[in-house]
């Protein structure tokens, strides 16, 4: 009972930090998608079972709070979350480097991800590719050292090794 009440908060917690910092910030060049790193650290730390389900969980959430397609980040969240769980042996989760790395590429992977399916799935013109969008990456990249740490904390504080399945 204990498990799946962390991953409730975990999730839901999530969900409400992420929606917190795109009101305060997500007009500007400095936000960060904290749900992204989570699911990166989620596959390095856990692997391939329980990083895609949190990562397809905080996807499908986000795009039911968002105008945008349904199901898109659910989808891209839910890859990225397989693919860092299937590293998982192959990369150290605990150096700043690895996670600042890994999170960049992944992160860009997911806008690049988002433009082809809104441009395969939209009606009408086409929207313009902001700077903040190629900008938000790298602000991952830098705040996934403190991320990573935080979530290693929200772990120990729960006294769970986050393992479901």
């Amino acid at each position: 009972m204990k498990l799946f009440i962390f991953y409730a908060v975990t999730i839901l917690g999530g969900l409400w930090l992420q929606i917190i910092q795109n009101h305060f910030l997500g007009g500007s060049l400095f936000s960060v998608q904290l749900l992204v790193v989570a699911v990166i650290y989620w596959g390095l730390a856990h692997g391939t079972t329980s990083a895609p389900l949190m990562g397809f969980c905080w996807g499908l959430l986000t795009d039911a709070a968002s105008l945008g397609l349904l199901g898109e980040r659910a989808l891209l969240y839910a890859a990225v979350g397989f693919i860092s769980g299937l590293l998982r042996r192959q990369l150290d989760d605990t150096k700043p480097w690895t996670q600042g790395i890994f999170t960049l590429m992944a992160s860009f992977g997911i806008v690049i991800g988002e433009i082809l399916i809104e441009r395969c799935f939209q009606n009408g013109g086409l929207r313009p590719i902001r700077l903040s969008t190629w900008i938000q990456p790298l602000w991952n990249a830098l705040a996934a050292p403190l991320l990573f740490l935080a979530f290693r904390w929200w772990e120990m504080a729960w006294d769970v090794d986050g393992s479901f399945f």
